[in-house]
């Protein structure tokens, strides 16, 4: 190829001398001033000779002499210049080849690939890293490197690589590269236009790096940072200098403050957090240790305190040091704990009832029963009669709160009986109206006409107190009203609380309204769930409501509940109607019939007290009675003579023996024998394990003397 720089008219003898390989810059200096002093000596010599200075002759020996010199100096002087431009360019080539080799070296141990492409994108280069990943035969000319690229990120690669081309912009892409075992990994390149002084295109320069553990890194912190967000537990990151700095969906939910209401806010402010200590010592813990675990309580934007197990983790990120906070609400669960172990209380406590009920029965009995066989033996006018029968009424009252006792405890099988349901809500009104805070006015609109339902009046007693209490606490300590209502009605299917829905017939509703702070629909939907309570902890089991349910079902009742928040409540209580009082299977006792006619009767009681009553009693009724304390002697005494005794009456608490093991005994030596058995509480599980071993019936210690000669007189019935 020509030398670009060469005038195309110069002949073929300087042509190599004015070449750029042959010192062709030398030589370009050196020839024209030469040339130039060539045509100047001419130019003399020829004006010499025309002045005559010299000879022609002599003009043409100096002219050829000068000329001569300074040909032999041009060329010396370009042989020079020509080894000076030889030495100068192998210097230029070997440092070129240099660099080159250095270049290569620095690419091949770049922990990258590097490429160049032309401007229209068809690549041209790609370092040696690339056939060690891919592994032979090395093909990446053009777009030939496309198919070592997974086949579902060669599309968006191929967007992307056209679109920076087209716009001439940086070039950025994420893609997987198939390396040499089929294997795909993550890769991220970077290309930039090298632009000619127009700013023209003119290269594509290029690097692609190993990205896959930062990439299968920013996945996982993705997907867990969408876990995170989408998490039912609040979670949430704050700091003492900038507040909430994260709050994920769990956070709004639970506490019902958005992400725009929390952020910027400090966390114990925004929630009014009670810490088990003071907030200093807790701060002092979580920076010494780096992390705290515990119990405290956080209050919502409705103002409901909640109890959270919350667990911080102190983490230091970019030198800044913030707080991961994740709760988890247990307050249902510790409610449920407190609820539970009142529960636990009060089975201990229905325990204890028990336990002292039979002794309390039967001093109770004792008075009760020597008070009346006193009245029986003065006369009518004699001055204790009076007092005698203010013994036998404070007795009557004693053994009615006993049952209470147990009623309340649910030690107590209940009976229900026929009784005026306004009366017994008249009796728990009087009660209640001593007992509420006199800011709060109690009016009642009884109508119930004296209408009789089957019911146990220790139990309505109960529903009356819970219900009448809880509106108390709905009204608080403002002034307020609480209506009670009875009156006939029919409430119809469907519109009662589910489980106590009714049939048709003829109820008696009792309501109960206030004028109190009322419910939303969902404490509405949960009000009748054990253990559940919106009063604060401490203040309410979650067991009132629940117990009225089960009291309003056992009835075969139903409830029915109106409530609105701001606006108070109102209870629907609708228990059936009794159509007519049930006939008694047996035929009433008329005064004769409890008389004996000699019958021989066993009669075992602990109490020495009741033995004596008993004996007194019914003797005087014409039984013949054998009393004992000790069950084991009652039993030696039994087998001696055992075809002597007509019926046994046996109590079922004694120690040494119990009634139960006493009377399958007794039938063991003879199998014909009524056995009757007396208890100061009656329990189902009492009743059924005792007829199961053939005891005839079991029944409440009686509080009259009367009751003595009934029971026995029935027991000798049951046995004929």
């Amino acid at each position: 190829m020509n030398d670009p720089d060469m005038p195309s008219h110069h002949g073929p003898l300087l042509r190599p001398l004015l070449s750029a390989r042959g010192g062709g810059v030398v030589a370009r200096r050196v020839l024209p001033p030469a040339i130039a002093l060539c045509v100047a000596s001419t130019a003399l010599v020829f004006l010499g000779v025309r002045l005559g200075l010299y000879g022609s002759a002599v003009g043409m020996a100096v002219l050829a002499g000068v000329n001569l010199a300074l040909l032999t100096g041009v060329i010396r002087a370009a042989a020079a210049a020509f080894n000076a431009a030889d030495e100068a360019a192998e210097q230029v080539a070997s440092a070129l080849r240099e660099s080159e080799h250095r270049i290569r070296q620095l690419t091949e141990s770049l922990p990258m690939f590097i490429w160049t492409a032309t401007p229209e994108g068809e690549c041209d280069f790609l370092s040696s890293q690339w056939a060690e990943y891919t592994g032979p035969p090395v093909d990446y000319w053009g777009d030939a490197w496309m198919q070592y690229v997974h086949e579902d990120d060669r599309a968006p690669t191929a967007r992307a690589w056209a679109g920076a081309r087209n716009a001439g912009r940086i070039h950025y892409a994420q893609f997987r590269v198939r390396r040499h075992d089929g294997v795909y990994r993550w890769f991220e390149t970077r290309g930039t236009p090298v632009r000619n002084l127009e700013g023209q295109v003119v290269k594509w320069f290029g690097a692609a790096f190993d990205v896959h553990e930062a990439r299968q890194m920013q996945d996982t912190l993705r997907q867990q940072a969408v876990l995170i967000e989408l998490a039912h537990d609040p979670i949430f990151t704050w700091n003492t200098r900038d507040g909430i700095t994260f709050w994920n969906r769990g956070c709004e939910q639970l506490y019902g403050y958005s992400k725009e209401e929390a952020l910027g806010r400090r966390s114990h402010e925004l929630l009014r957090t009670v810490f088990p200590g003071s907030r200093e010592q807790f701060e002092l813990e979580l920076e010494r240790d780096g992390r705290w675990d515990g119990e405290l309580r956080h209050t919502t934007k409705s103002g409901r305190e909640r109890i959270l197990s919350s667990r911080h983790q102190r983490v230091e990120i970019d030198g800044r040091f913030i707080v991961l906070e994740a709760d988890r609400d247990i307050t249902e669960q510790r409610r449920s704990e407190e609820g539970l172990r009142r529960a636990q209380r009060m089975e201990a406590l229905g325990a204890l009832s028990g336990g002292i009920a039979h002794d309390f029965n039967n001093i109770i009995a004792a008075i009760h029963g020597n008070a009346n066989l006193a009245i029986a033996d003065l006369p009518a006018d004699h001055p204790a009669q009076e007092s005698l029968a203010e013994v036998v009424r404070a007795g009557r009252r004693a053994a009615d709160l006993v049952r209470r006792i147990l009623t309340f405890s649910q030690r107590q099988h209940v009976e229900h009986a026929p009784v005026e349901l306004q009366t017994v809500v008249e009796e728990a009104l009087s009660l209640l109206r001593s007992v509420l805070p006199s800011q709060i006015d109690l009016r009642s609109d009884l109508r119930g006409e004296r209408r009789v339902v089957l019911a146990d009046p220790t139990q309505i007693h109960q529903v009356m107190m819970n219900l009448v209490t809880n509106a108390a606490h709905a009204i608080g300590d403002r002034p307020g009203r609480i209506e009670v209502g009875l009156e006939l009605a029919n409430p119809g299917r469907g519109h009662c609380h589910a489980g106590t829905d009714v049939t048709d017939g003829s109820y008696l509703c009792l309501s109960v309204k206030d004028d109190g702070c009322g419910m939303d629909a969902a404490t509405l939907e949960r009000i009748f769930e054990p253990f559940f309570t919106t009063k604060p902890i401490g203040q309410g089991t979650g067991l009132g409501l629940p117990v009225v349910h089960g009291i309003v079902k056992s009835h075969g009742g139903a409830i029915r509940v109106e409530s609105e928040a701001g606006r108070g409540s109102t209870f629907y209580l609708y228990v059936p109607e009794a159509a007519q009082e049930e006939p008694s299977a047996e035929l009433p006792l008329e005064a004769e019939d409890v008389r004996g006619r000699g019958e021989r009767i066993l009669y075992v009681d602990d109490e020495e007290a009741l033995v004596f009553l008993a004996t007194r009693t019914l003797e005087r009724l014409g039984y013949k009675v054998e009393g004992y304390t000790d069950p084991a002697e009652a039993l030696r005494a039994f087998r001696t003579r055992a075809q002597e005794f007509d019926a046994a009456v046996t109590d079922l608490s004694m120690p040494g023996m119990s009634g139960i093991d006493l009377a399958r005994e007794l039938l063991r030596a003879r199998a014909d024998l009524p056995v009757t058995m007396m208890t100061g509480y009656l329990r189902p599980e009492d009743v059924s394990v005792a007829r199961q071993h053939g005891v005839i019936d079991v029944v409440l210690k009686p509080g009259a003397v009367g009751d003595f000669g009934s029971l026995v007189r029935r027991t000798l019935r049951k046995r004929d």
